[in-house]
């Protein structure tokens, strides 16, 4: 996979920085965060998951599916 000249780790925190901006608008699914991104699914759940152990999003449950927030 390309990444155009850009360092892998500034591609991540701004990946996870869209992420969070995303998060705080409004909840989103994984498929929710992957379209609005253009990202891969595998490459959102690395990073909600990262983002859910660093507490600045939670994980919600409705009757459509799991969902993320922001934790504000």
């Amino acid at each position: 996979v390309a990444n155009h000249g850009v360092p892998e780790r500034l591609e991540t925190s701004a990946n996870l920085q869209d992420i969070l901006a995303l998060l705080r608008r409004r909840p989103c699914s994984v498929d929710d965060i992957a379209v609005g991104l253009s990202l891969h699914q595998n490459t959102v759940l690395k990073y909600v998951e990262q983002l859910c152990s660093q507490k600045q999003i939670q994980i919600g449950q409705t009757t459509q599916g799991l969902f993320y927030k922001a934790i504000i």
